[in-house]
């Protein structure tokens, strides 16, 4: 399991708990750049959502890039909702142009479904999961570090991986199974060196 950070609402704001830092970041919703014209300057992140399964509404992030070119936050993703329903654009070819225009414009692209996706501290992040490690990896401004000995891991998941325990023989097993040629490798090299 990979641990996440522990992202709550309180208010209008959000509340990040991380392994390293905390931080209290505005959240604002608008329907368009008009509706935080005046949040523009001190925008960090821009999580932009839309119906996979209406044309109209991805049609319609278009009016958000002349605000992403001024302001450049630094975190910007793009959340297809209900990708997973069989009308959802993935389903009906839509999901190259989604991923195009995420692309010229330096979106991330994530295909997802807030009522099906699974929050487990997957390596391999998706959807709703992705979206909550994006936020929690960014150096916002409010942050306030942790110290190094009070450093707690933030999680959702596993009773272990709240506890703050990590068990690194899945890392190394995997290890073994991707690269078994590098680690005889490396073994030969070893005894090579031992005997000369």
């Amino acid at each position: 399991d990979h641990p996440l950070p522990s992202v709550s609402e309180q208010g209008d704001a959000w509340s990040i708990d991380t392994k390293y830092f905390t931080a209290e970041v505005a959240v604002a919703m608008a329907e368009t750049p008009a509706d935080i014209a005046s949040w523009g300057h001190k925008c960090e992140g821009l999580v932009l959502v839309f119906d996979s399964s209406s044309k109209e509404q991805f049609k319609e992030l278009e009016c958000w890039v002349p605000f992403i070119v001024e302001h450049e936050p630094d975190v910007l993703v793009c959340a297809a909702n209900k990708a997973d329903l069989p009308h959802g654009g993935a389903a009906n070819g839509d999901y190259s142009a989604w991923q195009e225009w995420c692309l010229d414009n330096g979106i991330e692209l994530l295909p997802c479904s807030a009522l099906r996706d699974e929050v487990v501290g997957s390596r391999d992040a998706e959807g709703v999961e992705r979206l909550i490690e994006a936020i929690g990896s960014h150096a916002w401004s409010s942050m306030v570090k942790k110290p190094a000995d009070k450093a707690k891991v933030a999680t959702i998941g596993t009773p272990a991986a709240v506890a703050g325990v990590v068990d690194y023989s899945k890392w190394e097993k995997l290890g073994r199974e991707e690269f078994p040629d590098e680690k005889a490798a490396a073994a030969g090299e070893a005894e090579q060196l031992s005997a000369g």
